[in-house]
């Protein structure tokens, strides 16, 4: 007799999950974005496309003379909080910009305050990392010593409003992050390319195809010796906006009756008054200074590149170097 050829399989019956861990032959329920909570921006919920706001810390080994080409030594540095957050500009049902976007805004323009950001998936790490490396002791608290070091808001025709915001900064109090979300969330509405326009005082920019507008801050920290007196760490002590930079762009498409005369050849204008209006939101440059305009040839639709700084008061309590205008604002 023949033995008898045993029956085999590459495939395995599915345990519980607390009999096997995740695997191939076993059930797993993998983490998404759309299982976790969103942010808050001093304590008003925000929906975000994305947001990597984490701890940083300097990291890196030293070579020395040391008898070979190996490291050996390490370099534990500064520890701060960077990142950055996307989402739509949007309104609610009266046509307000929301609470936490208005807030980003207006510390974009005046870094002069701070922004708590909240959320239940950064983690932080507020003992001194040279004597406490590895796994351990992190914890969710608020990330509440924050400012804009860089926010841009660009549309087209193809998409909505977008806002691309940089934050930087400490944790301060080291308070329970407060991540629960609230009862009622409430409905908001994107803006999109229809609710926008764009106005010079030398044009009317009625073929306008896209703009885009940022404000970088440049900030200096500070770093002092760790106080062996108090709780030590070794995350930065302070920090300054040093220098504040407006700029925006734009393109449009040439046409038969179109204005003359939209050629930047570079230089300031004073009393142009560009204004890109977002709807909810409005950026006024009173006193433009262009770059030389791009102009590229090719067999396809003509598109004229413009870009500018922006020229104003360096004092911040001027109302006549304002820039961030809301739909209550007068222009």
């Amino acid at each position: 007799m023949g033995r008898k050829k045993k029956s085999s399989t590459v495939f395995q019956a599915m345990a519980e999950p607390t009999v096997k861990a995740p695997g191939i032959n076993s059930r797993m329920e993998p983490a998404t974005g759309l299982l976790v909570r969103s942010v808050r921006i001093n304590s008003n919920y925000l929906l975000v496309e994305s947001c990597d706001i984490f701890q940083k810390q300097d990291i890196d080994v030293k070579f020395y003379i040391q008898g070979g080409p190996r490291s050996s030594v390490a370099d534990i540095g500064k520890k701060w909080v960077e990142g950055q957050i996307t989402f739509k500009l949007s309104v609610d049902r009266n046509g307000d910009i929301l609470t936490p976007i208005r807030d980003i805004l207006q510390n974009a323009e005046k870094p002069v305050s701070e922004l708590r950001l909240d959320t239940n998936h950064s983690l932080s790490h507020v003992n001194l990392t040279a004597e406490d490396g590895g796994f351990n002791n992190n914890s969710l608290v608020s990330l509440d010593g924050l400012v804009v070091k860089s926010m841009t808001i660009n549309v087209s025709p193809d998409k909505d409003v977008t806002i691309n915001c940089s934050l930087y900064g400490t944790i301060d109090l080291r308070t329970p992050g407060d991540y629960v979300s609230p009862e009622n969330i409430p409905i908001s509405r994107a803006i999109s390319w229809a609710d926008c326009d764009a106005s010079r005082f030398s044009s009317a920019m009625r073929t306008i195809s896209s703009m885009e507008f940022k404000i970088d801050n440049s900030i200096q920290d500070l770093i002092f010796l760790t106080n062996f007196h108090e709780q030590r760490n070794d995350q930065i002590y302070g920090f300054g906006v040093k220098e504040t930079r407006w700029q925006g762009s734009y393109e449009e498409f040439l046409r038969l009756g179109m204005e003359v005369d939209n050629y930047a050849h570079a230089g300031w204008k004073v009393g142009e008054n560009v204004i890109f209006d977002f709807s909810a939101v409005r950026f006024l440059v009173r006193v433009p200074l262009f770059y030389k305009s791009e102009q590229p040839i090719s067999s396809k639709l003509l598109v004229r590149k413009s870009k500018f700084l922006s020229l104003t008061s360096p004092d911040q309590n001027n109302l006549q170097g304002k820039l961030v205008y809301f739909a209550e604002d007068v222009i």
